[in-house]
């Protein structure tokens, strides 16, 4: 576990970006960075759960950028695909990309399942069961 912190998610999603995994000359530096990706994720669990029980305000912001990058890398998957489907690794790059929205999307559920554990509410909601500004 290299640091419990957000801090991997600012990177993730400038490393996943259809023009730079063309770069690479070799597959074994993609699969390397799925592996170094499992091991954020793991280091991020204990993280979220932490830093929901210090302040929901951080960690609703920890949430927001989990589903942008997601939403990121789904873009990169079904928008983008032209520049990455021409590759060399166009077949591996796919499957990257599958595997990472996999994880973030356990990870997401994790972390909105341990906010509701914690406060009883979904993020974003009072405790009265209403969003704000409805």
């Amino acid at each position: 576990m290299k640091r419990a912190s957000i801090g991997w998610l600012y990177t993730l999603e400038d490393r996943l970006h259809p023009k730079k995994l063309n770069e690479y000359k070799d597959y074994t530096i993609l699969h390397r960075m799925v592996i170094d990706l499992e091991e954020e994720i793991k280091g991020f669990r204990p993280y979220f759960v932490t830093q929901l029980g210090n302040s929901e305000k951080v960690a609703r912001t920890s949430l927001v950028q989990l589903i942008q990058v997601s939403n990121a890398i789904y873009v990169y998957l079904t928008k983008i695909s032209p520049s990455w489907n021409t590759g060399r690794f166009s077949h591996h790059i796919r499957n990257i990309y599958l595997h990472i929205l996999s994880l973030l999307g356990s990870l997401i559920e994790m972390s909105g399942t341990s906010w509701r554990r914690t406060s009883g509410t979904r993020p974003g909601q009072s405790e009265s069961g209403r969003y704000p500004g409805r």
